[in-house]
């Protein structure tokens, strides 16, 4: 199974990006956007998991859930990696600093003792709203972007995280929630 580590978005925040989206994609671009349904902030690619290895990582999964509080997250900002002037991958911001760094380091951890390798790349909380395909029609989605470069989707408030399926198909992921874990007070 491939296997993610992530943060769902509430109805509201996710109606605003599907807006945003729709816009995004009335340009003639040869980006490919992230269906509504799929947008999430990854806390930690796990990759291929077995299934012998899925009962201990939920075990600490639910262990750091129930050490963890809730807390505020906030979509603003627009930009792309490796940067806005040529983009491979074009994001949304994810702001709850300090929590949501120590949420994710909270799950690093853990699961590099359980033989999850930990990520080298440092933290950097995006919604990953499209990838690039062709450079075709870039320019005017390059100008949107930096139009909109203090968009915000709106804050909402974390009481928990997933785990997920990812399961690629010819039309793109498909992603299935395997479990949620809910945070302290989150309930």
């Amino acid at each position: 199974m491939r296997l993610f580590i992530a943060l769902e978005l509430s109805e509201e925040i996710r109606q605003k990006c599907r807006a945003l989206l729709g816009d995004l994609a009335s340009l003639n671009s040869r980006v490919k956007w992230v269906s509504p349904p799929n947008l999430h902030l990854t806390l930690k690619f796990l990759g291929q998991v077995s299934e012998t290895e899925i009962p201990p990582l939920l075990r600490v999964l639910h262990q750091v859930a129930e050490d963890f509080p809730v807390f505020e997250l906030n979509f603003s900002g627009l930009g792309a990696f490796p940067r806005l002037e040529r983009p491979q991958i074009f994001w949304m911001r994810g702001e709850g600093e300090p929590e949501l760094s120590r949420l994710q380091k909270a799950i690093e951890t853990p699961l590099e003792a359980l033989g999850f390798p930990r990520e080298e790349r440092a933290f950097s909380p995006h919604l990953t709203l499209g990838r690039v395909k062709e450079e075709k029609g870039l320019r005017e989605v390059i100008q949107k972007f930096k139009e909109r470069s203090n968009y915000s989707a709106g804050k909402f408030t974390v009481r928990d995280f997933a785990l997920f399926e990812s399961q690629l198909q010819p039309a793109g992921p498909v992603y299935r929630v395997i479990e949620k874990f809910s945070l302290r007070g989150g309930n």
